[in-house]
């Protein structure tokens, strides 16, 4: 599939990386890490921008990514005052 993945097919507040992957030859895939272009996250890994991935490889490829973009996302709503964590918003909401 050679069209282009586009970023509002899921709308919401919290889409900061989107992980696509495209099939490629057989065997492989083509895994497109897309981030939102109004913040500066730093690098992530370990997929970037996009790679080649074989099928054996592509579950825990694109999972490493996955949480290692959720801690890349937390940090950087941490640092602009908008992530709380579990316990935090919990207390939040007993009190």
């Amino acid at each position: 599939n050679e069209a282009v993945y586009d970023t509002n097919t899921l709308t919401g507040e919290f889409n900061y990386v989107h992980i696509v992957i495209y099939p490629h030859e057989q065997g492989w895939n083509r895994v497109e890490v897309i981030v939102r272009h109004d913040i500066d996250l730093p690098h992530f890994g370990p997929l970037k921008r996009f790679q080649i991935v074989s099928d054996a490889s592509l579950s825990q490829l694109v999972r490493l990514t996955a949480t290692h973009a959720n801690i890349a996302v937390n940090s950087y709503r941490e640092s602009k005052g908008q992530y709380k964590s579990n316990w935090e918003e919990r207390l939040r909401q007993i009190e």
